[in-house]
């Protein structure tokens, strides 16, 4: 009844207020409304949170370069696996080409050194069938000698009959054999002819390969002096970086100073040696003993600077230090360009010298050895022609003697066929020995042939792995977004030069993004993870309601506050990064309006005048005001009977406003 009459007494006085007033125009007033909805009371808790990125990240391109291509532009979204930009890879394109030169060296080089085997063997296997032509020979004559034995037993007119057909088989033999002498002087001539041109062609390359070696040692020479700088027009460039290199890799760089003047030295020896090769007091002698000093004396010099300078410019690469930034990347960019250069030029050093110098070094010896061993065995079957036509001119005589002084004695007849076998015998025996030789040198040049093109075929291989490792290096200067996205951020320009591994592009997935909330210490025991939030978008003018995905362990030691992550969906990319929201935790269960829950309204709607709770009720844009039981209350929110879910309630501006106005 207490609450009956105040109710009454504020009506009359309203009443009272409005009877003196002339109708006016309404006045637009403003005011804002909640609904009436159920739920259970918890208490509130909201702080304010901002928007960002669940997953973005950083994309380059795996190899350095310059950028001669870029796709993307900042706010365009793309698919995973879309080629964003292109880094124009010279080092890796020239890395292709240099190794396909070397393949078609070696593969050149591969059929020469077969071909040359071949021909080796085939004028071996030439001369095997001469010794065996040789053996048969032989043979015959050993059993001419051994009939002659037998002949020499009969009585004298068979002697001379013997003695006749003897003279006439030693005169076809005789014959035969200075056939085979004239063959065997034609191909020592012949070969000899050969080999002196082949010889000649060989010397000829070889200086060919010094005048290589002289080219390709001073161009290293420049390479290096272009970065160290020991000339006079080269010591002032770099001097911020031999500087750094004073000052942190002295010793290094002192090696690699010392070894590049005392190369200089060389050069200059080497470029005497090859003017003097030029000329025609050169010998053959002259020339193989700059190969073999070519490759005991400067390769070793040479290789060891160009692994010291490598050494020098990867240890080089400066990561900090008294230089400024800007100095730093340049030199990292110009040791890395170093780098490949060196790997190109040791790859051009070991392909000269095992392809130039020890090549021809080798071809000059093993060309000694064959020319000589060939040379030798033609010698050898020109001596035994010429010995075997003494021997049968010596026979003739003695037949001829037989037959003109009609020699009786049959003993004298059978040591003269004794000697023949024997002699027959000894050719045999020495052709025989010869044709082992021969074999044994078929099979050895066979296996030279084989391990030699092994070689060649194994540098093939190194070679092809080289050139797919280009290619592969050249297939790392695109830049490849990982995943759908937008495009947030650009880096670079076209012409711009930059390394491997530096950002160009910024890719962010915006289908899922996250609420990032600071919260307070002691209120991170009232959150769970898995708890229902609602999230209120003010920029979109929307709520959505989502779930805690993360709170994270630690608590700022300053702020005394943790974060916390709420993951929302955001398939129609609504949501924008760095929008701030209001983050409103479980306050009502569910947020959602049931029928068989407690009645909430806002604290804000309440109005407790004379200790009596009411509120301001519209309905038909009449605001009316209604008295309300609290049941309880919380922070934000009160748990009410008197009215019903769904109704609307004035929470801000009803202190301007009357009972029963009408509101625009």
């Amino acid at each position: 009844m207490k609450k009956i009459g105040i109710s009454l007494l504020l009506v009359m006085l309203t009443v009272l207020s409005s009877c003196g007033k002339k109708e006016e125009e309404l006045l637009i007033k403003n005011y804002k409304t909640a609904k009436v909805m159920s739920g259970t009371l918890k208490e509130t808790q909201n702080f304010v949170g901002y928007i960002e990125w669940k997953e973005e990240v950083y994309l380059w391109a795996k190899m350095g370069g310059k950028i001669i291509s870029l796709y993307g532009e900042e706010g365009q979204r793309i698919k995973a696996g879309t080629i964003l930009g292109q880094l124009d890879g010279e080092e890796s394109k020239v890395g292709i080409a240099v190794a396909n030169n070397i393949a078609l060296s070696l593969e050149s080089l591969s059929l020469s050194t077969s071909a040359m085997f071949d021909e080796q063997i085939k004028a071996l296997e030439q001369k095997k069938e001469q010794i065996k032509t040789s053996i048969s020979i032989a043979e015959s004559s050993i059993l001419v000698a051994e009939a002659g034995k037998k002949w020499a037993s009969k009585g004298l007119e068979d002697v001379k009959t013997i003695a006749a057909s003897q003279l006439e088989t030693v005169a076809s033999q005789l014959e035969q054999a200075q056939v085979w002498l004239e063959t065997a002087q034609s191909n020592y001539d012949n070969s000899l002819e050969t080999l002196t041109q082949k010889e000649n062609d060989i010397y000829s390359n070889s200086k060919i390969a010094v005048n290589q070696m002289t080219n390709f040692t001073t161009s290293v020479f420049d390479t290096l002096d272009l970065i160290i700088g020991i000339t006079e027009k080269n010591k002032d460039k770099n001097d911020d970086f031999e500087t750094f290199l004073w000052g942190n890799k002295v010793e290094t760089k002192e090696k690699s100073e010392t070894l590049l003047r005392t190369l200089q030295e060389k050069i200059k020896t080497l470029k005497e040696k090859n003017t003097f090769l030029k000329s025609e007091n050169a010998s053959k002698e002259d020339i193989y003993a700059t190969l073999v000093w070519i490759n005991t004396d400067m390769y070793p010099l040479l290789k060891e600077l160009l692994w010291t300078s490598y050494d020098m410019f990867n240890e080089s690469i400066p990561s900090e230090g008294s230089l400024s930034l800007g100095t730093l990347s340049n030199y990292k960019t110009q040791m890395l360009g170093f780098q490949n250069n060196l790997d190109s030029i040791m790859l051009s050093v070991s392909a000269t010298t095992e392809l130039g110098i020890q090549w021809a070094i080798n071809n000059i010896q093993n060309f000694k050895k064959n020319k000589t061993m060939q040379l030798d065995l033609l010698k050898k079957q020109v001596e035994l022609a010429e010995k075997n036509i003494e021997t049968l001119q010596k026979t003739y005589k003695n037949y001829e003697a037989i037959t003109s002084w009609q020699v009786s004695d049959t003993e004298t007849k059978n040591v003269i066929a004794q000697e023949q076998k024997t002699m027959a015998e000894k050719q045999k025996t020495i052709a025989e020995q010869q044709l082992k030789e021969l074999e044994a040198s078929i099979e050895s040049m066979k296996k030279q042939k084989q391990a030699k093109l092994d070689e060649l075929n194994t540098k093939k291989e190194e070679v092809g792995g080289n050139k797919m490792t280009s290619i592969v290096y050249l297939d790392n200067t695109k830049i490849i977004s990982s995943l759908d996205g937008v495009v947030t951020k650009k880096f670079g320009e076209i012409g711009q030069v930059v390394g491997g591994g530096v950002p160009l592009y910024i890719v962010a997935n915006d289908d899922i993004v996250k609420v990032h909330v600071s919260v307070p210490e002691n209120s991170l025991k009232d959150i769970m993870l898995g708890e229902e939030v609602k999230i209120n978008l003010e920029e979109s003018k929307k709520e959505v309601i989502w779930k805690v995905t993360k709170i994270l362990p630690t608590i700022d030691k300053i702020t005394k506050t943790a974060n916390i992550e709420i993951e929302i969906q955001n398939k129609d990319h609504s949501i924008k990064i760095g929008m701030y929201v209001k983050t409103y935790f479980a306050h009502i269960s569910q947020w959602q309006e049931k029928q068989d829950r407690g009645m909430l309204i806002p604290n804000s709607a309440i109005i407790a005048d004379l200790w009596v709770p009411w509120v301001y009720v519209i309905k038909d844009n009449i605001a009316t005001f209604k008295n309300i039981e609290i049941i309880s209350s919380g922070k934000t929110h009160s748990q009410i009977k008197g009215l019903k879910i769904g109704e609307i309630v004035i929470t801000q501006g009803k202190e301007n406003i009357s009972d029963w106005e009408k509101l625009k």
